[in-house]
């Protein structure tokens, strides 16, 4: 059970989730000193920031491209990777908003992700394992 001290992200304020994403999220990850967070929304929108303050967003139907399933923050900060639901794996770097690398795997839908310490391997569990 939640703290009463600790609050639900994404919220529903305007600098939050609901000024990026109003029609919804689709898929939110956390970066592991939890200093950022970043979402999918429905509608392709993928935007970045910190967890009490606004959101940027890269890019307006990148997301809706990807097919967004599954996001996860690489271990240095400077990419997100990205499951989709065609098995799709992309690295997306933050600074450009443009895409790093993509594999396509038979997994069918990415449904989580994890990343090594290193960032050289990622871990992806698929809807066809």
């Amino acid at each position: 059970m939640l703290s009463p001290k600790r609050r639900v992200w994404p919220d529903d304020t305007p600098e939050g989730a609901q000024g990026v994403c109003p029609a919804g999220v689709q898929a939110a990850t956390m970066s592991e000193d939890g200093a950022r967070v970043a979402l999918v929304c429905l509608g392709g929108v993928v935007a970045v920031g910190p967890p009490d303050g606004p959101m940027r967003a890269l890019g307006t139907q990148l997301g809706e491209r990807l097919g967004a399933t599954a996001i996860r923050f690489t271990p240095d900060g400077e990419a997100l990777i990205i499951g989709g639901e065609g098995g799709v794996l992309r690295a997306l770097d933050l600074q450009t908003g443009l895409e790093r690398q993509h594999i396509q795997t038979s997994l069918g839908a990415i449904r989580r992700l994890q990343i090594s310490q290193d960032g050289a391997v990622v871990a992806a569990l698929g809807v066809r394992g």
